[in-house]
């Protein structure tokens, strides 16, 4: 075998970490809205929402009144939000910190505020990888299970996704890779310390679990899905994990913010945190407002409670996975907030050996393929599908679907449109969403989506449209038609796709 070997931790070993977690996260933080994360706290770092230059005053001056060390030491561009930085004097304990957030929004000088916890990947919490075995090639990615469950190849001739943007926040991607045939965007951003977003490795045991490096090649597998699905979308690459596959939630929403002010039509988070966080909430409904839809993973924990944000957010399109027979995968969480699922799980032998007609089958860095499993993926998958109902709708936002409706629009589709799957999934009723996704159905009887390039959308490329873009010619601009490839800018890349359009 190439690459990472496989292998998942059987129950026990996860109810044991999970107590464990429980018992760490109990001890060292204060009252929490929905009950004890177990994911780790973020020493001496505290995130809030003040409304007015005034407020931000009077929260530092407070926070210096009572810790030691008080700065602020970051911000999110565009909103009044902050990370603070402090430390405990001798005799408190984080029980102090979190009651102080709360009592400055019970005095109104903070909109929220809340210490920071980690994030991270699905299959990192679970020490999930990738495994690259002979006969994983271009043309199994191509063919894979997946496609012909979800009804891709009804899908093709009403939408590719075209003119849409789909940011994959996540460990970075490997744009070089031939599998996404230079749709990722160069644009991209970084909010590790350190990393790039490339998906590389940094040689180091950052979560100090014992295992180097073992989610690199999670954001190029999940936006390899992603591109499946919607071959002609854009993909805008976010580094919001290291190499570990874990993050926090700072990082988190400050990749949710880059990919709203870059006009990012779909916001794909295969990740979570059992705490549920103020900020990320303050995002996923900036995103609703703006008419992104956010899609999020289930988790791969085997569990209803605790739950995964921002999956549990009302807002966003929340993913559970499922094998080739649309059974829930072993491994996916379920919850009375689940929307639906997708498929996600892949089948191997009793030797171990990945079963290729049953595997999620995605690229990897290094020019490989792979195969692996996890809600990470059939939420790929479902944010690929959002791309392509929201490619076959570029008169939104419209007199009818205003901004803040198109997200639940392109949600409303998908749901009311998968597969129900409860009669096969006996005890998972009303704890797995409407149905498996069915992208097929979901592009189903509205107008195919528009030619790249058709900027004036009145069915063909021609001289109007060329003189709509050289009319845009040097313009930054976000979201407008001019902007062909969507990299924010109206230039000769632009004018190069129209007119390999054209006609």
């Amino acid at each position: 075998m190439n690459g990472h070997t496989s292998h998942d931790p059987g129950l026990s070993v996860n109810i044991l970490r999970t107590i464990l977690a429980s018992i760490a996260a109990a001890m060292t933080c204060g009252p929490l809205s929905a009950g004890v994360p177990t994911d780790p706290l973020i020493n001496n770092e505290m995130m809030m929402r003040t409304e007015t230059p005034a407020q931000l005053s009077a929260y530092v001056a407070a926070a210096a009144a009572t810790f030691d060390d008080v700065a602020i030491i970051d911000g999110i561009d565009g909103r009044p939000i902050h990370k603070l930085r402090y430390r405990l004097r001798a005799g408190q304990d984080y029980h102090v910190a979190a009651s102080f957030c709360d009592a400055q929004v019970s005095l109104g000088v903070a909109t929220w505020a809340e210490l920071n916890y980690a994030g991270q990947s699905g299959e990192g919490r679970t020490d999930s990888f990738w495994i690259s075995q002979f006969g994983l090639d271009p043309g199994v990615f191509a063919d894979q299970y997946a496609g012909g469950v979800i009804g891709l190849p009804a899908s093709r001739g009403q939408s590719l996704g075209q003119g849409t943007l789909i940011a994959v926040l996540d460990t970075g991607v490997d744009a070089s890779h031939p599998a996404f045939e230079g749709r990722v965007l160069p644009g991209g951003a970084s909010f590790i310390p350190g990393a790039g977003f490339a998906d590389g490795a940094n040689g180091a045991d950052d979560d100090g679990d014992g295992l180097v490096d073992e989610q690199v090649g999670h954001g190029t597998f999940v936006a390899g899905m992603v591109h499946l699905v919607a071959p002609r979308a854009w993909i805008l690459p976010v580094t919001v994990l290291n190499s570990d596959g874990v993050g926090d939630l700072w990082t988190i929403a400050k990749g949710m913010a880059f990919a709203l002010d870059r006009g990012a039509d779909v916001i794909n988070l295969s990740l979570g945190s059992t705490y549920s966080s103020a900020l990320i909430e303050d995002l996923a409904n900036e995103a609703s407002v703006r008419g992104s839809v956010v899609v999020a993973a289930m988790g791969n924990m085997a569990r209803e409670d605790p739950e995964e944000f921002p999956a549990a957010l009302g807002s966003v399109l929340a993913v559970c996975a499922t094998d080739p027979d649309d059974v829930l995968a072993t491994f996916s969480n379920f919850n009375p907030k689940a929307d639906m699922t997708a498929p996600g799980a892949t089948s191997r032998t009793a030797g171990g050996a990945v079963i290729v007609s049953r595997a999620i089958v995605g690229p990897v860095p290094g020019n490989r393929w792979a195969a692996w499993q996890g809600t990470s993926f059939a939420t790929a998958l479902a944010s690929g599908a959002a791309a392509l109902v929201r490619s076959q709708h570029p008169e939104w936002p419209d007199a009818s679907v205003t901004a803040d409706l198109m997200d639940d629009q392109v949600i409303a589709r998908l749901t009311a449109t998968a597969l129900p799957i409860d009669a096969i999934n006996p005890g998972y009723e009303q704890l797995i969403g409407h149905g498996r996704l069915a992208a097929g159905a979901a592009t189903a009887g509205a107008p195919a989506a528009p030619r790249e390039g058709d900027i004036n959308l009145d069915g063909a490329v021609n001289g109007f449209d060329l003189g709509l873009l050289l009319g845009s010619w040097g313009q930054s601009c976000t979201g407008c038609r001019a902007d062909v490839n969507r990299d924010g800018v109206v230039n000769g890349f632009d004018l190069g796709l129209l007119l390999g359009n054209w006609g």
